[in-house]
């Protein structure tokens, strides 16, 4: 089913399985039972106001609140201003992530390519399935002519280096993930890409139109992607089904041996 563009609050309500679901799952099923009791990082704050204000700069300023830079919360003065931020009920971002958003946003809409992918794109949109028998949900950020793209904030864009960070954090997972709903949703669905878009803070240094990559996620990408999915469903239906099974890492004593690089040559 097709849920159009729902608040986030509505959206992260639902009961369906989502990917970070899977990610939990991945870790323990314990994980997974326990997951209203994560904290939002900070990391986690500054990727989604940077989805907001590249793709729907209305919902960024009805969700996210500036911190003036004067603010001195050692003050009176400046403790009742940050009290006043606190209760607009907004995520509160300083006025150095406010800059650095920018100019990554910058960054985005003046690469050849990214920039026309956004431009030309319907972005966002939430969807529902059924995989593997279990009803399934998710959140997309752009839908180019056939092809789903995600944006991702990372340390670093090359591509020796966000390789690293496509697989550790199971990005292909995600997108086969993805596509697969997508193809209960739309007709002619063809494919997937990431845009990953390095972050800048008050340390690093970023070359004006740099920090921006585009990639095509191979099938053997997907292929493996979706194999993972299916193998996570079915630990869920096998958890769902068997209440009673330890939820933890393991109810074993395992072996516990050196990896490989710590043996003698």
């Amino acid at each position: 089913m097709n849920l159009g563009q729902i608040e986030d609050k509505d959206y992260f309500s639902r009961t369906e399985v989502s990917n970070s679901d899977l990610s939990l799952i991945k870790q323990s099923w314990s994980h997974f039972l326990e997951k209203n009791r994560r904290q939002t990082t900070d990391a986690m704050t500054f990727g989604k106001a940077f989805d907001q204000l590249l793709l729907r700069p209305v919902e960024f300023h009805k969700n996210f609140i500036i911190a003036p830079q004067e603010i001195d919360r050692r003050t009176k003065e400046g403790k009742l201003m940050y009290q006043s931020l606190i209760e607009s009920g907004r995520d509160i971002l300083t006025s150095s992530d406010w800059t650095n958003l920018n100019l990554m946003k910058n960054n985005v809409e003046t690469h050849p390519i990214s920039s026309r992918i956004i431009k030309e794109s319907e972005k966002e949109g939430s969807f529902t399935g059924i995989l593997e028998g279990v009803e399934v949900r998710c959140k997309i950020d752009i839908f180019n002519q056939g092809y789903l793209f995600d944006i991702k904030t990372c340390q670093s864009a090359q591509s020796s280096e966000f390789k690293r960070t496509f697989a550790s954090y199971g990005y292909h997972r995600q997108m086969a993930f993805y596509l697969d709903i997508l193809k209960q949703n739309i007709e002619g669905v063809r494919g997937a890409g990431l845009i990953p878009v390095e972050k800048i803070s008050s340390s690093s240094y970023l070359p004006s139109k740099c920090g921006v990559n585009v990639f095509w996620l191979s099938e053997q990408s997907l292929e493996q992607g979706q194999f993972e999915y299916k193998k996570l469903l079915e630990k869920y239906k096998f958890f769902k089904e068997n209440p009673e099974i330890y939820p933890g890492y393991s109810d074993k004593i395992e072996v516990l041996d050196l990896p490989l690089w710590a043996l003698q040559g």
